[in-house]
């Protein structure tokens, strides 16, 4: 058994090699990454030989889904990596700090380092900055001071601690106009610093730029695969050379914080509540039996519980646009209860809703 796995992953790395020849191909020709067509055929091909040789076909599907995956993270790679390099370069981005050492942090480290920058953590926990920039095989640095005078700043700490970072950041930099202080900060509501008068840019000196983004990916996300961020303002050449394999949204504070609102505060809002529903019930459930729904839901509850809880009531106690959102969950839920009912309504519902969201 151990040789024939060990023979797949040859093959598998062969796999990837070979993705990265076709990469250069692709590049050279202009031609794009995805290609669904190439991969919807090759996908019905290999299914059909799996059932050929007897062997499971859905098992058969989720390994080429898989290679067909991984393949696509190597090209991007091969295509973007080197674009983002000469980036950092002819922007003087010799050295990177990281204002944070938590997860995302640590993803964006990861993420520079692979990028050919020199980077330094530095986090108010000076023995998890330690800890984490030796995991990371980075540096990390014994001051605020020593971190500031990097040539780019990534702030990476909690929603209300954002403008406090930044804040500093500006005043380091009048201290030292001679400086020129970029700044990247990351976090997932907009609100705060907006009240702050940073996303506007009044409130900054003249030597320091701001740019204000929100990965919409988690720490485990690879730094190649298809991965999206929203940038506020309008667009911005040097964060494009940063990430020119993601796909960049653009808009204001209030629509960002709005469509969070939705994307962040509801399935949340769901998660917490149907957790604290089971963990009520637990004694009726038995061990070991579930549903495809059951399961689903508990898992995302179970994902939702292993975060961490600080940062997740920042998410959404410094939205103002949450209170609304969870206003219309319940609004939902009382209503699906009343068309309990009425089963003509329900199906109305069932069907209208179903609709509007194909």
């Amino acid at each position: 058994m151990q040789e024939v796995t060990r023979s797949i992953l040859d093959l598998v790395s062969a796999r990837q090699n070979l993705a990265q020849l076709i990469a250069q191909v692709k590049e050279s020709s202009g031609a794009e990454v995805e290609n669904h067509s190439v991969e919807e055929r090759l996908s019905s091909e290999m299914i059909a030989y799996a059932r050929s040789i007897g062997l499971d076909e859905h098992l058969a599907k989720m390994i080429v889904l898989e290679l067909i995956k991984y393949s696509k993270i190597a090209q991007r790679k091969k295509i973007y990596l080197n674009s983002i390099r000469t980036h950092l370069r002819t922007n003087k981005i010799r050295t990177v700090a990281i204002f944070g050492a938590g997860r995302m942090g640590g993803w964006f480290a990861s993420y520079f380092i692979e990028a050919g920058a020199k980077v330094l953590l530095f986090d108010a926990n000076r023995r998890l900055s330690r800890s984490k920039a030796s995991a990371l095989g980075c540096g990390y640095a014994r001051s605020f001071e020593e971190a500031a005078r990097s040539d780019l700043a990534l702030v990476a700490v909690p929603i209300k601690a954002t403008p406090r970072e930044v804040r500093r950041l500006a005043t380091y930099s009048k201290e030292n106009p001679n400086q020129t202080v970029r700044i990247l900060e990351i976090s997932s509501i907009k609100n705060e610093m907006e009240n702050a008068g940073f996303i506007q840019g009044n409130k900054l000196p003249r030597n320091v730029t701001l740019y204000s983004i929100h990965p919409l990916f988690g720490p485990m996300a690879d730094h190649f695969s298809v991965n999206s961020l929203i940038q506020i303002g309008g667009r911005s050449p040097f964060v494009n050379g940063i990430f020119p394999q993601y796909q960049i949204f653009h808009m204001g504070v209030r629509n960002h914080d709005q469509l969070m609102s939705t994307m962040l505060t509801m399935p949340h809002a769901h998660a917490l509540s149907f957790a604290n529903s089971i963990a009520k019930r637990k004694l009726m459930i038995p061990e070991n039996i579930g549903s495809p729904s059951f399961d689903h839901l508990l898992e995302l509850s179970r994902k939702t519980l292993k975060e961490n809880r600080d940062v997740y009531y920042e998410i959404q106690a410094t939205n103002p646009y949450a209170d609304r959102a969870i206003t219309d969950t319940m609004a939902s839920v009382r209503k699906i209860r009343s068309l309990l009912r009425d089963k003509k309504a329900f199906r109305k519902f069932f069907d209208e809703t179903g609709r509007a969201l194909n």
